[in-house]
């Protein structure tokens, strides 16, 4: 069989993403009790530490900071989900507005809290939404390596991220509520070759 460079890089791409992950969900929370809250989600493969850049941007602002830290790997949907939640309610133990960042993966964390619990909007405290490079329609990688023999090594949760109905993308509802999106417009080396044209952000 002839092994190419492109095919060695999809080989190692699964791999590259699980370094740095772990499984130890911890909340990180700063207290500052006048100020609103960011709640911080990261994605796929990632960790709290990996976000911390970004909290510390927060908090030098005069923000307070809650960061989610859960596992991707080697869990099920159904533990993702409870076990984000369950931390959710540790960041939403105030009555000052909170709004939510989220990256990959976390910015679906994000929609399935906020279309589960209403709390926030009936309360008028929930502040900006924003989505980092989220796959709000499924990822084109995660579709690319559906059919590989290796794809349930890792759980459910990368395979879950198919475009099809299958996804958790698909599952959970339309945002009510205003958000922002950022997404990328630049070109990654190790999966060009995995993505279809898209003029979408949404």
């Amino acid at each position: 069989m002839n092994i190419t460079r492109t095919h060695l890089l999809s080989l190692a791409l699964p791999l590259i993403t699980l370094m740095g992950c772990t499984s130890a969900p911890v909340i990180s929370s700063n207290q500052k009790p006048d100020s609103d809250v960011v709640v911080v989600v990261h994605g796929l493969g990632r960790s709290a530490s990996s976000m911390h850049e970004m909290s510390d941007a927060f908090e030098n602002a005069g923000y307070q900071t809650c960061v989610l830290e859960y596992s991707t790997f080697w869990t099920s949907i159904d533990t993702l989900f409870t076990e984000t939640e369950r931390q959710m309610s540790v960041c939403l133990e105030t009555d000052k507005t909170v709004h939510f960042v989220g990256h990959s993966l976390g910015g679906l964390v994000i929609r399935y809290h906020l279309d589960n619990d209403r709390s926030l909007q009936k309360s008028n405290r929930l502040g900006r939404v924003v989505l980092i490079g989220t796959p709000n329609h499924g990822s084109d990688v995660a579709d690319h390596y559906a059919q590989s023999f290796w794809s349930s090594w890792f759980g459910e949760v990368p395979s879950a991220l198919v475009s099809d109905d299958h996804g958790i993308a698909t599952q959970i509802g339309l945002p009510d509520y205003p958000f922002g999106v950022i997404a990328g417009t630049e070109k990654y080396t190790f999966t060009e070759h995995l993505l279809k044209k898209r003029t979408m952000v949404w």
